[in-house]
């Protein structure tokens, strides 16, 4: 796409969804960021730009500046107390004497999206590009992660970040299942509690998840309240019922974001970059699953006769399976209520809501789940590498 196709999608997304959770996270990041200096260029949001007025609260005796823009852009120091004035982009500007340029350190940078080359998108008026052009100081960027680094080509005099400040536009929550047992492993201890290297296997997924998402349930089996104890303090739990299906519906109930990824302990090996994948995807799909290639040939039994599917059409599903929250307690509940057992949790979505779209996701091999005691000792060769 070109910039201007960019430009539209870009807001068009953006517009959609917003997240003070997420503005906190990005001022908590400036904050170490902007320590090393004393004068700062601002901007005052607007729309759904992200708010980091919020800085000028963790540092009181900085200086920081706001722009005013007529034919080109100008900045003019700022006090929380000063007075504001209405602009002609529907943005506030202070009133008071133009600062030089150079006198300004570093500037915080709104962007609409920013390049693989990091060249910041503005609105198209160029007032950044023109003031910041030869600027020696420092440029951060302010992005959500879904409209960064995306694949268009900028324009030489678009504005390269020496920073780019990232937040999730979307605010996301995690089911962890760890309700299991360990019969087809023949152990009476419950599988996720056995060791892993340097961790429980339970404890791989819940790391990557701390890091990753904003919401975290914990759905244990009241055998090992124990765990209980080990959780962090802002990671919620619930107790599992007597089938996945109840366990998920368990922890559904507690979930208070508009999309969800459930995944099962059992298969340690997830990985950051593979849930940034899925929450990129969630914002033109309403359901991503992971999952790998199908190797083997595959033979359907059916009356004692045999038929070769194709595996080029087939694929392995895993966890994590993502989507809308409301729409798989919705079917989490129809199931419930019909008595249908699904094998999967997007299983269930594909039944009663067959006219969403579902993104696939393939992912390592190593997200396998540990199942038989076979798996565990395969386990036990991997676990360096995601420790």
């Amino acid at each position: 796409m070109n910039k201007n196709e960019i430009r539209k999608n870009a807001l068009s997304i953006r517009g959609k969804l917003k997240s003070e959770a997420t503005d906190n996270k990005i001022v908590d990041e400036l904050s170490n960021i902007i320590s090393k200096f004393d004068n700062i260029g601002i901007y005052y949001p607007i729309g759904s730009e992200i708010n980091i007025l919020k800085i000028m609260d963790k540092y009181p005796n900085k200086r920081f500046y706001l722009p005013i823009t007529r034919e080109e852009i100008s900045f003019i120091e700022y006090k929380k107390e000063d007075t504001l004035i209405d602009a002609k982009f529907k943005t506030k500007e202070p009133v008071g004497d133009i600062t030089n340029r150079d006198s300004i350190e570093c500037f915080i940078i709104p962007c609409v999206a920013i390049s693989k080359t990091r060249q910041r998108l503005g609105y198209g008026k160029g007032y950044y590009d023109r003031y910041l052009a030869n600027y020696k100081g420092f440029k951060i960027g302010i992005i959500y992660k879904e409209l960064n680094n995306l694949d268009f080509k900028a324009d030489d005099y678009d504005v390269v970040l020496d920073l780019v400040i990232e937040g999730w536009l979307i605010m996301f929550s995690a089911i962890l299942l760890m309700a299991g047992k360990g019969e087809r492993m023949n152990m009476e201890i419950n599988k996720i509690l056995l060791p892993l290297g340097n961790k429980k296997v339970y404890e791989y997924s819940l790391d990557v998840l701390l890091k990753t998402v904003d919401e975290i349930i914990c759905v244990i089996s009241k055998d090992n309240e124990d765990i209980i104890k080990s959780l962090p303090n802002n990671v919620k739990y619930t107790f599992g019922g007597k089938t996945r299906q109840e366990s998920v519906i368990n922890g559904l109930k507690l979930v208070t974001n508009d999309y969800v990824l459930i995944h099962d302990s059992a298969r340690p090996f997830i990985t950051k970059e593979l849930i940034d994948d899925i929450k990129k995807e969630l914002l033109n799909n309403k359901n991503v699953l992971a999952c790998s290639k199908c190797k083997d040939t595959i033979k359907e039994l059916n009356n004692n006769k045999l038929n070769t599917l194709d595996r080029n059409k087939l694929i392995k599903a895993y966890t994590p399976q993502c989507g809308n929250t409301n729409i798989l307690l919705d079917s989490y509940n129809k199931a419930l209520k019909e008595n249908k057992e699904f094998t999967d949790d997007l299983s269930i979505v594909e039944y009663y809501h067959p006219e969403i779209e579902t993104k696939l996701i393939y992912a390592s091999d190593d997200l396998f789940k540990i199942t038989t005691a076979l798996d565990y000792e395969l386990a036990k060769l991997l676990w360096r590498k995601y420790d």
